[in-house]
């Protein structure tokens, strides 16, 4: 009796995973709405879902039990999401290298300088052409800008240059590159009520004599509030987790809504696009795929290991990501290890024109770095906050 009572639970076990696998992988097909939008939050726990699928499927098999071809139907969707990479390269002189990287102005208790020189060392490290930081704003005066310190110590001692941008005067992103470009916009799009906008930045540049555009990108969070921290919230109780399910919604709804007006003005571009930034949601939801519709993201592409981006004390998720237009090859992509500046990890990636130029094609002129040793000392003795 007792070995049948657990048998019917482990079954009962298998069914529920196999569906909560199910509504996981099917959520990015699935636009959210008022009574689809809880799939995203599913959709978040695929890969470790699948984990477990895999371990199911093992024990399926070895016990010749039922359920074998569901199984096996749900390892081949398995195998079409997390397919291997199959291309990356040597990068090569020529090459673009582009940094994108939640960097906000202030992080743990360290104070700014020792951070902004810590952030200069990194950026030296990496030695990236195009950066694109998210949640590191600056206001823009006429002609002059205002912006946080380690933006200014990186366009001080490392040679980016930070380009005046037209349109909104303060810029949630902020994009800098080691070369002239030719435009910088920060765009703001109202997309509900007169309150409610979303923001982010479009720099058009040219790549060794081919034009391209790069948009920076930070999609709507779920907020700063978490359930986890709140101690008074309690299961049992709707008064205390209905705000949470509210906010969570409305950030899923809003999010698949910046996403609807960045895709249609992606696709509205005549050149090569990149779009790099934090999109608060992982390659398995919705907005990802609709961002990335004729894009390719460079880690599914050339990435090693597991990539995840966030949360620094914890690190199970990606959701920060380069992606690229098909004009461009993929030759490297990687989220460096070791990096304590911001509760993310940044992406960085080397591009290379597919269609190799003509030989007396002019080559971009990138400013060469300021020497280490003419700038004041810096410290990478970092770690992550206490929580």
């Amino acid at each position: 009796m007792l070995r049948r009572f657990l048998w019917g639970l482990a079954i009962t076990a298998d069914v529920l995973l196999l569906v909560a696998f199910g509504l996981a992988y099917v959520a990015r097909y699935v636009r959210p709405g008022p009574g689809t939008w809880w799939m995203q939050l599913v959709a978040v726990g695929l890969p470790f879902l699948s984990l477990l699928v895999v371990a199911a499927t093992i024990i399926v098999f070895v016990r010749r039990g039922k359920g074998r071809v569901l199984h096996g139907i749900a390892i081949v969707l398995i195998l079409l999401r997390f397919g291997i990479p199959l291309e990356g390269s040597k990068a090569q002189e020529g090459d673009l290298t582009v940094l994108s990287y939640n960097l906000p102005r202030y992080y743990g208790n360290v104070p700014d300088s020792i951070r902004a020189k810590a952030i200069e060392g990194f950026v030296r490290d990496e030695a990236p052409h195009l950066v694109a930081f998210q949640e590191a704003g600056s206001m823009t005066f006429d002609t002059l800008m205002a912006f946080n310190s380690h933006i200014a110590l990186l366009a001080q001692n490392v040679g980016f240059s930070l380009p005046v941008p037209t349109g909104a005067r303060y810029a949630h992103n902020t994009t800098m590159a080691r070369f002239d470009v030719e435009r910088v916009d920060n765009i703001r799009l109202t997309l509900q009520r007169g309150e409610d906008f979303t923001e982010f930045q479009r720099t058009y540049f040219s790549w060794n004599g081919r034009p391209a555009v790069l948009y920076n990108v930070h999609l709507r969070s779920y907020g700063r509030s978490k359930p986890w921290q709140q101690g008074s919230v309690a299961i049992g109780k709707r008064r205390t987790w209905e705000p949470f399910v509210a906010q969570y919604r409305d950030a899923i709804l809003y999010r698949s809504l910046e996403a609807d007006t960045l895709s249609t003005l992606i696709s509205q571009e005549t050149v090569p696009v990149i779009v790099a930034g934090d999109f608060n949601g992982t390659a398995h939801n919705w907005t990802f795929s609709k961002l990335s519709s004729g894009l390719r993201d460079v880690y599914s592409a050339a990435g090693r290991k597991w990539g995840a981006t966030y949360h620094l004390r914890l690190l199970v998720l990606r959701i920060d990501f380069v992606l690229v237009s098909p004009e461009w090859d993929i030759v490297q992509a990687r989220v460096p290890a070791g990096v304590y500046l911001s509760d993310h990890r940044p992406v960085v990636a080397a591009l290379r024109w597919a269609r190799p130029a003509p030989s007396d094609t002019l080559k971009t002129v990138v400013r060469p770095m300021v020497p280490d040793s003419l700038t004041p000392a810096y410290s990478l003795e970092m770690r992550p906050p206490a929580p």
